[in-house]
């Protein structure tokens, strides 16, 4: 926990952390967000409450990663599409 006590957790909702990061399933949606949560999937596990239903749940989740990786480039056209990302310099300074 020493780790992250000096970290801002409100910094991960900013433009400038959307801009320059990329998070699958989340940064495009558009339109209610209700929709989203109850009808797309996430990279989560659902609920369960059998070791069946564990194992379900965990071949669903590695279906979706599957299926999420190989389309990684529409994943990141997409993202190219909303932001333009930061241009750094070797040392990490923000070039113009």
């Amino acid at each position: 926990m020493t780790i992250l006590k000096d970290l801002d957790g409100l910094g991960f909702s900013d433009l400038s952390y959307r801009s320059t990061r990329m998070r699958l399933r989340n940064d495009d949606y558009k339109g209610p967000p209700i929709f989203y949560m109850l009808f797309l999937p996430e990279h989560k596990l659902g609920k369960f409450y059998t070791k069946n239903g564990y194992k379900k749940e965990v071949e669903k989740f590695k279906k979706l990663i599957q299926s999420d990786m190989q389309n990684i480039e529409g994943f990141i056209k997409r993202w190219h599409e909303l932001y333009i990302p930061f241009k750094t310099d070797w040392e990490g300074n923000t070039l113009i």
